[in-house]
């Protein structure tokens, strides 16, 4: 999976930029260092790391979908407070979509199985809300009559102003003249999937012991139905392709797309303990932090998030760390 224009690599060697993930909550203990509302001596040396590290580009903090639609929810002042260290810290750099990056991940593995696949070129890192979201927002491009009448040189000048401006804005919910945008909310999805982690255990005890393992990877290749087909058939090849893999083949499959690797990890640890209670924002977790532990090379996170990925010896691609202070530190 290639990186973003400008040359940022998702690897960790020391000729490459480092990709950091940052979780919500510590987006949020870096605005309140920023805004001077915590006396907390190493969260501003990490501020002052991070906006060093990003502004030389040794680093890049981007953000993904899953930031845009946490920020959407906190309205006010402490919105565009947020909204405002983000825009700044993270440069405008945002992860591609999950549906983006799982199709370049099943390219991946199909190529490995079918020559005739020729992945699709991916840059892992862009900027802004569309490429967080595959596109699905537009970008600003002036109008006419003014772009015919304007030297080619000013309408680009003025779109990249516009474009930044409306950015920023999308983030801090703060548009031209003082408009605020509506709070977002707690979705049906988010009910429904803490509604699948708190009944995932006795759904599937009701199986025998040992087809505990192939029901979880169904539902993985189930969950991916759409996409996987999507890329079978611009690639020529039907779903009995991909059935003549066998049982054992599949999983292999499976096991070879980085962020369903991740996503099946974390199933295993909430099917072997029950007493696990999930969370309205599980869905923003798995479905942000998952995807981040499988491309970047940084991940930072809450401890119970961590804990699960550190069980069992699993280990992502990403450094996990708990604590922004640490970044400093990091070699």
């Amino acid at each position: 999976m290639q990186p973003s224009e400008g040359g940022l690599s998702g690897g960790t060697g020391s000729n490459t930029v480092k990709i950091v993930y940052l979780d919500q909550n510590k987006w949020i203990e870096l605005a309140r260092a920023r805004h001077g509302k915590l006396s907390d001596v190493p969260l501003g040396e990490a501020l002052a790391f991070i906006r060093h590290a990003s502004a030389s580009g040794t680093h890049v903090f981007p953000l993904s979908a899953i930031h845009y639609m946490e920020t959407a929810r906190i309205s006010g002042g402490s919105r565009a407070r947020l909204g405002s260290v983000m825009w700044e810290l993270s440069g405008g750099h945002t992860l591609a979509s999950f549906r983006l990056s799982l199709v370049r991940e099943l390219e991946d593995a199909l190529t490995k199985r079918f020559p005739q696949v020729v992945p699709r070129p991916l840059n892992l890192i862009g900027s802004g809300a569309a490429h967080a979201f595959g596109n699905a927002f537009r970008t600003y491009d002036l109008p006419e009559p003014y772009r015919s009448r304007l030297p080619p040189y000013l309408v680009e000048q003025i779109e990249r102003v516009l474009r930044a401006m409306m950015e920023e804005a999308i983030l801090t919910g703060v548009g031209p003249r003082g408009v605020t945008m509506v709070p977002f909310r707690i979705t049906e999805q988010n009910l429904q999937f803490m509604n699948h982690l708190a009944t995932l255990h006795a759904d599937i005890s009701r199986l025998p012991r040992d087809r505990w393992e192939d029901a979880l990877y169904a539902m993985s290749l189930s969950d991916i139905q759409e996409p996987l087909n999507e890329v079978l058939e611009y690639h020529g090849l039907t779903s009995a392709d991909l059935e003549r893999l066998g049982r054992d083949g599949l999983r292999a499959f499976v096991d070879d797309l980085p962020s369903r690797r991740v996503d099946l990890h974390l199933h295993r640890q909430v099917l072997r303990n029950p007493a696990l209670v999930p969370k309205r924002t599980d869905l923003e977790d798995w479905g942000g932090l998952g995807p981040a532990a499988a491309h970047c090379d940084v991940l930072v996170c809450e401890r119970h998030f961590a804990s699960l990925l550190r069980r069992d010896g699993f280990r992502p691609r990403a450094e996990v760390l708990t604590d922004v202070r640490a970044l400093p530190r990091l070699p």
